[in-house]
């Protein structure tokens, strides 16, 4: 079998003795199942040659992504005709593959700074969270962030945006009399 090879391939036992051979799995790019595969061990000089080995494999599928989102709430604050400093919040894939996400949100004055990705097992991501509230009113504003993979084990995950826009200060002009 091609996922099966062996440390070493020939040598020679003294009578009585025994020796150790590796034998090496390949199992990296294999689909999940069970394989089977023999080892034969061949000597013409011996009287009970050939002798055989069996290997059986068990693959298991590796676990499935499982998103994590850190914070799980952002909250922006500005005066009125300002638009905060962005924020950002961080994907983590804690599961055993990889984690191919989409980002949505649900307010016009919400934007991700990526909307796709991918992060490996064990790994993560950033993605900053822009807000445009320049043109807003004075109040507060709730959106939320959802996060998906239709693969992982917890899609989808969301992260709340809470934003709250102060009035401007009243601007008193004085002119002489």
């Amino acid at each position: 079998q091609t996922w099966l090879s062996l440390g070493t391939t020939s040598g020679s036992v003294a009578a009585g003795a025994n020796t150790s051979v590796q034998t090496d799995i390949t199992s990296s790019s294999l689909a999940a199942g069970s394989y089977s595969g023999t080892i034969t061990i061949t000597d013409p000089a011996a009287s009970n040659s050939p002798q055989t080995v069996t290997v059986l494999l068990n693959v298991t599928a590796a676990p499935p992504a499982t998103i994590s989102l850190s914070p799980a709430t952002l909250t922006f604050s500005v005066q009125q005709g300002a638009n905060p400093t962005a924020q950002s919040f961080t994907i983590d894939n804690t599961g055993g593959s990889t984690l191919s996400w989409t980002g949505t949100d649900n307010q016009t004055w919400m934007s991700l700074s990526a909307t796709s990705g991918s992060v490996a097992a064990g790994g993560n991501t950033s993605v900053q969270t822009n807000i445009s509230s320049s043109s807003l009113a004075a109040g507060s504003y709730n959106g939320t962030i959802t996060i998906t993979d239709p693969a992982a084990s917890n899609s989808p995950q969301t992260v709340a945006v809470s934003l709250t826009v102060t009035a401007a200060p009243a601007v008193i002009a004085l002119s002489p009399d």
